[in-house]
């Protein structure tokens, strides 16, 4: 039976401390049980730090969500033109009222922080102006002050993400204290081991090597832990397993940081993502068509871009009722993502209409895919009652850049009067410049 010695790294820093003063002498005493405390007292700061992070981090993820969804009635109620999207609009904003009420009442560590949710306030308000005004459009798509109110609003919605974003950074900074403090640290604990080297003689050498090996050079790492956290960095870990004080501290340290990463990661997702069908949403639409049209100039390639809205939806949703509608556009936004390939984007453009980006396909590729399309919605009729199902039709506009427009406005523009030239025909067809 083989008897196995514990490493040094599993011992305790109490029981390590107390075996350096029998060696060393009750001189000593002071030194450990100053050293003890202050490796306590890092525990307890990063122990807050976590919980500071935690408790300041959930009201502004709160208003992100809840603004963003404020936003969604707005843009569907220029597709459809349905007036309960009021309702729905002024509930949501209801719901940022209170996430803000939230926020306010948060234990905010700086002053900068509320001043920064306060601002957004404001900003929130001036959007819920400008998203009333939108709603009091008659006729959206014949209204000629549609675009700009409707861009005034994103606008105006986008300074307030971008102010609760700050705040959000500002939580991060505040680790910047923890780093200082481990520099304090650092320095008692030097003071510390070098008292004890010149008290205890050679048993001191040996007491001081053993602590620097076991205590400093893990303070290092989660210094510079701490220095890259601090940066912006929240995918950084500390690498090292221990079982003392450290250990748990190194433990603590990671979960903090994958919380905060976890929190970045889902704000992101929330911000992309369309929350009904789970695709792109119209703001990350226009972000990645412009970064291919960058791309495509770039290399000298050719891209594709499709957009399509099903057929007589508004008579779909005022026949069935919305969640019928709801259950549509998931089943499309299904059923195209697995038409298409890893690298195209499908996003959902604004109530039943959805847009693609295929890379490096030419307009006879993407004619190809959008008709196989067609066919797959047209082949998948909903179910509304055990007894009736619907037919899905597609009407579907296919414009190629630079071809058909080397600004993105000019290509939306062509591959939306592409599918108003489907609608025009009929429906449940695909057109093109050179199929029409």
């Amino acid at each position: 039976m083989k008897i196995r010695i514990p490493k040094i790294d599993d011992v305790s820093l109490f029981t390590r401390f107390s075996l350096s003063m029998i060696f060393m002498f009750l001189p000593l005493l002071v030194f450990s049980i100053g050293g003890i405390l202050t490796f306590v007292a890092v525990i307890d700061a990063f122990e807050v730090a976590i919980e500071d992070a935690n408790l300041e981090m959930r009201p502004i993820t709160h208003l992100q969500s809840a603004i963003y969804e404020a936003s969604i009635p707005i843009h569907d109620y220029l597709v459809e033109c349905d007036p309960a999207k009021r309702e729905i609009f002024a509930q949501k904003g209801l719901n940022v009222d209170k996430a803000f009420e939230e926020a306010f009442s948060a234990p905010f560590d700086q002053s900068d922080d509320l001043r920064l949710i306060q601002s957004a306030h404001k900003e929130w308000q001036l959007s819920r102006f400008k998203g009333e005004d939108v709603m009091t459009i008659t006729d959206p798509l014949k209204d000629p002050t549609t675009a700009h109110k409707i861009e005034s609003f994103d606008t105006q919605i986008g300074r307030v993400m971008d102010i609760l974003t700050q705040a959000q950074n500002s939580v991060t900074d505040e680790m910047n204290k923890q780093l200082d403090y481990a520099q304090v640290v650092k320095r008692r604990v030097f003071i510390v081991i070098l008292s004890i080297f010149i008290v205890g003689l050679g048993i001191a050498v040996l007491a001081s090597v053993m602590l620097t090996r076991s205590i400093l050079y893990p303070i290092r790492i989660l210094d510079k832990a701490a220095e890259h956290l601090a940066e912006g960095d929240l995918a950084c870990r500390v690498p090292f397993e221990r079982k003392d004080e450290l250990g748990t501290l190194a433990r603590t340290f990671n979960m903090m940081a994958a919380r905060l990463e976890n929190s970045q990661a889902a704000l992101e997702e929330l911000a992309t993502r369309d929350p009904l069908t789970d695709i792109y949403n119209r703001r990350e639409f226009y972000r990645l068509l412009r970064l291919e049209i960058k791309r495509a100039l770039r290399y000298g390639h050719n891209f594709s871009l499709i957009l399509f809205d099903i057929d007589v939806f508004k008579d779909i949703n005022d026949t069935y009722g919305h969640p019928v509608g709801d259950r549509v556009l998931t089943l499309i936004a299904e059923l195209t993502t697995k038409e298409v390939r890893p690298g195209d984007v499908v996003a959902r453009y604004g109530g039943d209409e959805f847009a693609l980006i295929l890379p490096e396909a030419t307009i006879a590729n993407a004619l190809i895919l959008a008709e196989r399309i067609r066919k797959v919605i047209s082949s998948n009729d909903i179910k509304v009652n055990p007894k009736q199902s619907v037919k899905l039709t597609l009407s579907i506009g296919v414009a190629e850049f630079p071809i058909d427009g080397k600004h993105e406005e000019d290509l939306i523009a062509k591959a939306d009067a592409m599918l108003y030239a489907a609608k025009r025909q009929g429906g449940n067809r695909v057109c093109s410049a050179d199929t029409r």
